[in-house]
């Protein structure tokens, strides 16, 4: 066995037994966010306004609440990356969305998809689930 191979059972070891940190989780985690369940991760390019339904808003809402947690993926830009999702809660008629964006493996940006009727907003990964289910008080409880 060569030594390649043996360093890549280490690895699987590790990966395995939840020993190595993944940057996304570790980002959520961070701002008291857990992830449930598997991510899903869409390839894209950093700030092209056809990769979302919403367009350019998309980015400039996904740049404002990266910005509030200290993260600017605008150096970005033209790059390519990828967009992972991760369910980080249950609403009464929706879920939360954490959605990170990735370049080379590390998180760029970051923000929550508050995704309750009537309101679909995002929000800063800092923000509460009360926050978010409440629309950012913009909704009844």
């Amino acid at each position: 066995m060569t030594g390649l191979c043996r360093a890549a059972i280490a690895l699987s070891v590790l990966i395995l037994a939840g020993c190595t940190s993944d940057p996304t989780v570790e980002l959520l985690r961070r701002h008291g966010w857990q992830p449930e369940g598997r991510p899903t991760a869409v390839a894209l390019t950093v700030g092209d306004s056809d990769a979302h339904p919403m367009g350019e808003l998309f980015w400039q809402l996904g740049l404002h609440h990266s910005q509030e947690v200290g993260m600017d993926f605008s150096p970005f830009n033209g790059q390519p990356g990828s967009l992972v999702s991760y369910d980080v809660g249950r609403l009464r008629d929706g879920r939360v969305r954490a959605l990170i964006l990735v370049v080379d493996g590390q998180p760029i940006g970051g923000w929550l998809d508050g995704a309750v009727w009537p309101c679909m907003d995002f929000f800063p990964l800092t923000a509460t689930f009360d926050e978010v289910e409440s629309c950012g008080g913009q909704l009844p409880n």
